[in-house]
């Protein structure tokens, strides 16, 4: 029942375009901590490219993009950040979108790969929100976005970003670059 209302939710919305390349937070943005109900449901490790890197030839849908000298502020092989639900924003009005909006879910892994930067989140399958993303994943429903904040990411001019310090990975229908895969299961 909780994913046919995400499902009614999240295709009668219109597009709205972000200001910037996936989502950049306020100054002293924290992720929101909220209680979840045990249940049983789907589960398991999921992942897609996170990051795509293009030029100014293939900018995402607000005219930003990044590329292979864009800095992500990696200290190693791999980052690990907390995962959203649509950044924390709602889609929808509701209780429903409400509690999708104030879930922080397990934290992301993200590597670097030669075209960009891969995401990997595992979700359990006895908390009924993370159940809800999983099963919304597995009907190919989702991608991820990246999200950084205002005071850390730089851009240049024309559109290039060219600093980019992750501070949350989201799971949304609607991210600012369409071209990235759907989020899949991994095996």
């Amino acid at each position: 029942m909780l994913l046919r209302a995400m499902r009614k939710t999240l295709w009668c919305q219109p597009i709205q375009p972000l200001n910037n390349m996936a989502y950049t937070h306020e100054a002293g943005w924290r992720p929101n901590s909220g209680s979840v109900l045990k249940s049983v449901g789907s589960g398991g490790s999921y992942g897609a490219m996170c990051v795509r890197f293009s030029d100014a030839s293939e900018p995402d849908m607000t005219g930003e993009w990044f590329d292979e000298n864009t800095d992500f502020c990696f200290k190693s092989a791999e980052i690990r950040v907390p995962s959203l639900f649509h950044h924390g924003l709602k889609i929808a009005n509701g209780a429903v979108a409400q509690r999708f909006a104030d879930a922080v879910f397990p934290d992301a892994t993200i590597t670097r790969v030669s075209n960009g930067l891969f995401g990997t989140v595992t979700l359990s399958p006895s908390d009924p929100l993370q159940s809800a993303i999983a099963k919304m994943i597995e009907a190919g429903a989702l991608k991820f976005s990246s999200g950084s904040t205002v005071q850390l990411a730089r851009r240049d001019g024309d559109g290039r970003i060219t600093r980019w310090p992750l501070v949350e990975l989201s799971l949304t229908p609607r991210p600012a670059e369409p071209r990235l895969p759907k989020i899949r299961p991994l095996s």
